[in-house]
């Protein structure tokens, strides 16, 4: 039988709630744990004992004996707090009382109140409509002595019916304060049986912390990873085509960069938590590392030399040794040296102005291999400064092709470091198009997301996908 919806006239509300039966079955649970645990035990301190067949042996055999005992002797302590707890609810606690006993009991009392209180009520109704009748019949002049001797009994009743309902409602003021006393009672046996040393660390509590907006985070690092995404590819786009640019190109490398760096940050904290893949984080990871990186490589900010550098020093060091060629050469040497004589002029001087208009250095585009890495990590002017830096280090060598060959690395780690971003990104928002559930474009890719899920997903834990 359920508890009344109407506690007219004792209560607003049923004043004693609570579903005994429930706490009966929740009591049992906690005692079934209680023993499956102490099976547990005995099973740990078998195998620290050496197995129950003595047979177990090896290298990891006493490891294995010290971890099952030290195991056996830090749960052990969790068999009593199900125990007292169990207890507490259903049976054992003080005099043989457990929760859900006492609370059947108190109940059954509020029920017997309400009865009463309902009782009182209704000879209160009755008695106020039967005064109401006789103080009727008396102005029109029909009452007489036995009537006023009805009436004052029937006063006599009102009041007594009225004492009854206070004195229900009393009562049920006490027996709400008794409830109050005894779950106390039960709520601080439950509180000591959980005071047995083992406690979550900081760590386990942190953890359910984040377990608790698990999904939301997933969400903002999928929603980062696309901005991250689409940041990048308008840096590239407006790098190639738009020249001139290089302050907004900056900026949107930058917010690339920060954007990814805040997911990593977001994947990580979700992997170590139990709430993620760190598959997911180490995307993340790598493409925080190669975002920019084809930027700053061609830039030089890297502790090297930028490719514009590299084309001005490999510039410098072919006229340095065309001047060499022009002093070297006898037939050149004999007007350098004459005219020299003329104006009174150094010769190497006249070699160092006539070098530069005499090297004839055919500068053509990048081709090949270096094209593609030059178009995907550089912005056209610096690919046409590594061109020049190449033109000059092919036709004078020396130092001049030790900045070609600065170059050439410069375009080899910008192009890639490029297409390894664009790829990881892409290759990472496709793999997880399952999780944007969320998001109304639904990146989904079958075979990759497919292959994602079983090579990458599951395979980590995550409990998304286990």
């Amino acid at each position: 039988m359920g508890r009344p919806v109407d506690w007219a006239p004792l209560a607003a509300a049923d004043p004693i709630p609570g579903d005994p039966a429930t706490i009966i079955s929740e009591a049992q649970h906690l005692k079934q744990m209680a023993t499956q645990i102490s099976d547990e035990v005995s099973a740990l301190h078998q195998i620290a004992a050496g197995g129950a067949d003595g047979a177990l042996k090896g290298q990891y055999a006493d490891q294995l004996h010290a971890a099952a005992s030290d195991l056996a002797g830090k749960i052990v302590k969790v068999v009593g707090r199900f125990e007292k707890t169990a207890a507490a609810l259903g049976g054992g606690g003080a005099a043989g009382l457990g929760w859900a006993s006492e609370l059947q009991t108190f109940q059954a009392k509020s029920l017997q109140l309400l009865s009463e209180a309902q009782s009182a009520q209704s000879k209160i109704t009755t008695l106020n409509q039967q005064l109401s009748q006789q103080s009727a019949g008396s102005g029109s002049g029909t009452s007489g002595t036995s009537g006023a001797s009805a009436s004052a009994a029937q006063h006599t009743a009102l009041k007594t019916a009225q004492g009854n309902l206070s004195d229900a409602r009393q009562a049920l003021a006490t027996l709400e304060r008794q409830r109050d006393d005894a779950a106390n009672h039960y709520a601080s046996m439950i509180v000591s049986a959980c005071h047995d040393g083992m406690k979550d660390s900081w760590w386990d509590q942190f953890s359910d912390f984040v377990s608790s907006f698990a999904g939301y985070l997933k969400d903002v690092c999928t929603v980062l990873e696309i901005a991250g995404l689409i940041l990048a590819v308008a840096a590239f786009i407006i790098a190639q085509f738009i020249p001139g640019l290089n302050f907004l190109v900056d900026a949107l490398v930058a917010a690339a960069f920060w954007t990814t760096l805040a997911a990593m940050l977001g994947r990580g904290l979700l992997a170590s938590t139990g709430n993620g893949s760190w598959a997911d984080f180490a995307l993340d990871a790598l493409a925080v590392v190669t975002f920019g990186v084809g930027k700053f490589a061609a830039a030089g900010k890297f502790g090297g030399t930028g490719l514009k550098a590299l084309a001005s020093s490999a510039e410098s060091a072919g006229n340095v040794t065309r001047s060499t060629e022009l002093l070297a050469n006898g037939k050149t040497a004999a007007y350098i040296f004459r005219y020299a004589a003329l104006t009174g002029e150094s010769p190497i001087a006249i070699a160092d102005r006539f070098a530069p208009k005499l090297a004839n250095v055919a500068v053509k585009g990048l081709s090949g291999g270096l094209k593609v890495l030059a178009s995907a990590g550089c912005s056209p002017e610096e690919a046409a400064a590594a061109a020049k830096a190449l033109a000059y280090g092919d036709r004078f060598g020396g130092l001049a092709g030790q900045y070609g060959k600065l170059a050439e690395n410069a375009v080899k780690l910008a192009g890639g470091a490029a297409i390894t971003g664009a790829g990881v990104g892409g290759a990472g928002l496709a793999g997880a198009g399952i999780n944007f559930n969320s998001i109304p474009i639904h990146l989904n890719i079958p075979y990759v997301s497919n292959w994602y899920k079983g090579h990458v997903e599951i395979p980590t834990g995550d409990p998304e996908y286990a």
